[in-house]
């Protein structure tokens, strides 16, 4: 079943069954509690050296990755890289969590925007698939 389809024969019931506010609020917890879970079997974060956050911005030619146009992201172009913040692109990894192919600049808008989806939610916000989402320039090693 491909996410359409279930959010058409399953969600969409139960969000005209509860109502819009009580149904994001439950996704919203029901988002923090996978992330809790995840965070448990995961290693701690490793954070990046203004060196490699230097690097990173190098491979991505100063680009926010999360949003691939400038009209859908004024803060894409030329971030200065001390503004930028590291991110997992996987953040539900427990073998690899720490690795440098693992992590990408975000300006701090699409970061919180961002926040913990997994590579799978990461597909379906943006139309890709996850080879995208996984692909050069955040794929490489720094």
């Amino acid at each position: 079943m491909t996410p359409q389809e279930l959010i058409k024969t399953e969600l969409d019931p139960i969000l005209k069954r509860v109502g819009y506010s009580t149904y994001f609020s439950a996704v919203k917890i029901q988002l923090k509690r996978r992330l809790q879970i995840a965070k448990a079997d995961r290693p701690n974060r490793v954070h990046a050296t203004p060196a490699e956050k230097q690097k990173m911005f190098d491979r991505q030619q100063g680009k926010c990755p999360w949003r691939s146009s400038v009209k859908e992201n004024p803060h894409m172009l030329l971030i200065p890289a001390s503004r930028n913040e590291c991110d997992e692109i996987n953040p539900n990894l427990t073998e690899g969590y720490n690795a440098k192919s693992n992590k990408q600049l975000l300006c701090p808008d699409c970061n919180r925007e961002k926040s913990s989806m997994s590579i799978e939610e990461q597909a379906v916000d943006q139309g890709k698939t996850m080879a995208e989402i996984l692909a050069v320039p955040h794929g490489e090693a720094i």
